[in-house]
């Protein structure tokens, strides 16, 4: 199998067509690192007839020497460029010449130069490649580049169809890839050839599952023994922080699982089990956190205190923790999380007696926190008005912390619906809630409906949650 032929079809047609036709001129394919250059370039060769035709592959070589590159075929006594022009023409013996230069900005100048002088030949054709936006080209390389006549054939980003082919055809054509799982593997690689036949070649194969819908992510694939190389640690952590920021739970829960695989468990591992809560498995989400290694820090201890109260009903324990560890270890943004619980659970005085601490604190964390506990204060003894600057200044805190709570606006923002409407202001919360229950994209309404559905199933037990769907317009179809 010649790796890069799956989405280049177009691309295999033009450099074939290059390569015979009757009067040779110069190529030039250009890609990413990993996208398939030398592959493309190999599969339109072996399907060419070469009879009449002399094949001379260059390389780069460790040599910065002059001729370096070109030093394998030339005599020994060869020392100038245009001795190396006729020594190679000759070679030729009146044959047609193809020479291909692979990752030609890192050949010597001196070898591209005689390259180029061959290209003026009649006969000779020359197919180079190169990596987008190559730093340091030999100028001759611009030369071919810039030809008139030269043909450039551009190797873009696969897509995740062409993903899900090339993963199933290097597992030997016995896997259909499940879309999910494609959609991950896409983003996480952004369609990068070489990078998925890394990932299969490490044992991709081992975090799979079959699936009705195709083969997937396993919900809690091992880690594998090497770790993540840092061009695809870099790129998955990227798409992870994309799809975060989106609010797009399917796929950071599958990017997740195949964080977790390259042993990127730790740095996903928050965000992962908020995920899992938000899709309805607080009972995994809290299995994830307690099963993790490392030492608990701040953010740890604020995510398992929210599955505690709304993933579990356990509002009470959730508040112990955070007071356990703040008398261990104290800090403010522990603190302003420990005052919101308080006043999630009810008890309003705990709650104003930790707000009184972070007087005057600046850090939009520690804000956020604190405005959302006045809000929760003033709910609950029938105030919704005075909780409605709160919540909005709340809401402004969030969006400065978008990258870290980027699911905390739409539980914010169907508490505010709800505080508009019980505190009478009806035109307000409608126009508000007809945008987020149309569930526009990312628009929180998914975030707010799994946080109310969890809260609604442990009744008074746990936290309250938003009740927008008592105010959305009703939706016609």
């Amino acid at each position: 199998m010649v790796r890069g032929f799956i989405g280049r079809t177009d691309q295999l047609r033009t450099i074939r067509a290059a390569l015979t036709a009757p009067v040779p001129a110069s190529l030039v394919i250009t890609g990413e690192h990993g996208a398939g250059r030398s592959s493309l370039l190999a599969a339109a060769l072996s399907g060419i007839d070469l009879s009449d035709t002399l094949l001379l592959r260059v390389t780069p070589a460790a040599s910065p020497q002059p001729l370096s590159a070109l030093r394998a075929v030339l005599p020994a006594d060869v020392r100038t460029a245009a001795e190396a022009v006729h020594a190679i023409a000759d070679l030729a013996a009146g044959k047609r010449l193809i020479i291909t230069v692979d990752d030609a900005h890192l050949v010597d100048h001196t070898s591209m130069f005689v390259l180029s002088e061959l290209n003026h030949d009649s006969r000779t054709t020359l197919v180079v490649t190169e990596p987008h936006g190559a730093s340091g080209s030999p100028a001759a390389v611009d030369f071919v580049r810039y030809r008139h006549d030269t043909t450039t054939v551009r190797l873009g980003a696969l897509t995740t169809h062409e993903v899900a082919a090339l993963v199933g055809e290097m597992l030997d054509g016995e896997i259909r890839v499940g879309t999910a799982t494609a959609a991950a593997l896409h983003a996480a690689t952004r369609g990068n050839a070489g990078l998925l036949s890394r990932l299969v070649s490490q044992g991709l194969l081992d975090a799979l599952q079959q699936h009705p819908e195709g083969w997937q992510l396993a919900e809690f694939p091992t880690p594998r023994e090497c770790p993540a190389d840092e061009e695809l640690a870099a790129r998955l952590l990227q798409a992870l922080e994309d799809a975060w920021r989106a609010v797009a739970l399917g796929r950071v829960d599958m990017l997740c699982r195949l964080a977790t695989w390259v042993g990127l468990g730790q740095e996903v591992l928050c965000r992962w089990a908020i995920v899992l809560l938000l899709r309805g498995r607080p009972d995994d989400s809290w299995r994830l956190l307690q099963s993790a290694e490392g030492a608990v820090d701040c953010r740890r201890r604020f995510v398992e205190a929210i599955v505690l109260a709304f993933g579990h009903g356990h509002g009470a324990d959730a508040v112990a923790a955070l007071q356990a560890a703040i008398a261990d270890k104290p800090d403010e943004r522990s603190i302003a999380h420990l005052a919101w619980f308080q006043s999630l659970t009810g008890d309003r005085a705990a709650a104003a007696a930790t707000l009184a601490a972070l007087a005057d604190r600046v850090d939009p964390e520690v804000r956020l926190f604190a405005h959302t506990a006045r809000a929760c204060n003033a709910v609950a003894i029938g105030h919704y008005v005075e909780s409605v600057p709160e919540l909005r200044r709340a809401l402004i805190c969030a969006d400065l912390l978008a990258e870290e709570f980027p699911w905390l606006p739409g539980y914010l923002t169907g508490c505010l619906i709800d505080s508009l409407l019980l505190g009478g202001r009806i035109g307000e919360a409608t126009t508000l809630a007809r945008e987020f229950h149309a569930a526009a994209r990312n628009s929180g309404w998914a975030v707010a409906v799994a946080l109310g559905t969890l809260a609604g199933r442990h009744g008074g037990q746990s936290p309250a949650a938003p009740r927008v769907a008592a105010v959305s317009p009703r939706r016609d179809g």
